[in-house]
């Protein structure tokens, strides 16, 4: 078991808060040489963006029915199922409550149980209600051995039944035949994230943004809509919002000011600032940097 800021590192994705409010977390991994378990549960919307494990094939599954997201610009809902071959690029967006989990097995090991996985591939399998339970029923026997600190029960469990239903997964993908195509409009939207990630410190506009990807305003709300279900003009302000929070909880306020930190994340409205600074996280700016 790991805290969340472990967990979170571990993983190598940048998650970005969407909602005001305070945020809590619950995060817990597993880790064996070959499997890796992890599960959680947000009480605030989040985008998560990174590229998953390099040497490992990940299945990931929302535990509620009702739990819902965006994964690579496809809705996605409870008792659907992921599959992601390895250095996946990953971007999803979760909603709040939604509990999520993620599987990661060893190519290696696949291999040895005579399971031949694609080599790439990333997206959504067709919801099949025996193989999600297959895969709850393991999600479940995980985390009670797991609250129980059974540590060689979990492994057990891990390796019999997360075997079971990666096979399952994968005889699914070879059932379809099918070939996960990324649209454009998700195309649009990864590349936007991308100029924001390198950009968000000069004073971006969202009709320049258009400008220089050569697509009307209009394409790019639908598209970020799409496939993250909030505008580009949000996503920037959240990313900003969010990127002069990791500076301020990192700062010196004998040698750091708000507004050079606000500056250098492409905010120069520091009224504005404060005010939704204080929206989505809960206290203002000069507070977070005293910490």
């Amino acid at each position: 078991r790991k805290s969340i800021d472990q967990v979170v590192d571990a993983a190598n994705l940048e998650h970005l808060l969407l909602d005001h409010g305070h945020f809590t977390g619950e995060v817990s991994r597993f880790i064996s040489p070959q499997i890796v378990f992890d599960t959680g549960i947000y009480t605030q919307p989040i985008i998560a963006r990174g590229s998953l494990s390099s040497d490992k094939v990940a299945l990931g599954f929302l535990t509620s029915e009702q739990g819902r997201g965006y994964f690579n610009g496809k809705p996605f809902h409870g008792r659907e199922v992921l599959l992601y071959t390895e250095s996946t690029e990953l971007n999803c967006l979760l909603e709040n409550g939604t509990r999520w989990t993620g599987l990661h097995v060893s190519r290696s090991l696949l291999e040895q149980m005579g399971l031949k996985c694609p080599k790439t591939w990333a997206g959504i399998l067709a919801s099949d209600r025996n193989l999600s339970d297959g895969v709850a029923s393991t999600i479940h026997n995980t985390l009670s051995a797991m609250a129980n600190n059974h540590e060689n029960l979990v492994e057990q469990v891990l390796y019999e039944e997360t075997l079971i239903a990666m096979s399952s997964v994968i005889s699914s993908h070879d059932n379809r035949r099918s070939q996960f195509r990324v649209k454009h409009s998700y195309r649009l939207v990864s590349q936007v994230q991308e100029y924001i990630d390198h950009h968000y410190n000069q004073p971006l506009k969202i009709n320049e943004i258009c400008a220089d990807f050569n697509v009307t305003i209009r394409t790019l709300q639908r598209s970020f809509y799409k496939a993250l279900g909030i505008s580009p003009h949000r996503y920037l302000s959240l990313f900003r919002l969010n990127m002069a929070r990791e500076l301020l909880l990192a700062a010196d306020p004998q040698v750091h000011t708000i507004t050079g930190i606000a500056h250098a994340c492409g905010i120069f409205h520091l009224g504005r600032f404060s005010q939704e600074y204080h929206k989505v996280f809960g206290e203002l700016p000069l507070k977070t940097l005293r910490k």
